[in-house]
């Protein structure tokens, strides 16, 4: 799947953004998303708020643990009003 990064705009989100295509690991994505989030695109400086959509299947060989979500990783969404969706799908 992939990352949908939607700007809220009147209440209503719009897509702006795809990271990570094709990626189905949420670890991945997340590491993915965090470095984009660090080089502090300018297009966050515009909207009311931000969703970040993480669409993502089970690990086959899951038995627990998932991505770590850093206290900075939390700081720069917060910072940029950035709410996290996270959008399980089966194979």
């Amino acid at each position: 799947m992939a990352i949908w990064i939607r700007r809220v705009v009147d209440d209503k989100s719009e897509n702006v953004l795809k990271l990570a295509e094709d990626i189905w690991d949420i670890k991945s994505q997340f590491t993915i998303f965090e470095k984009w989030l660090k080089d502090a695109p300018a297009i966050l400086a515009t909207g009311e708020g931000w969703i970040a959509d993480f669409g993502f299947s089970v690990r086959e060989d899951a038995c627990g643990g998932g991505p770590i979500i850093s206290l900075e990783l939390m700081e720069i969404c917060l910072k940029h009003k950035i709410t996290i969706f996270l959008s399980e799908y089966s194979d």
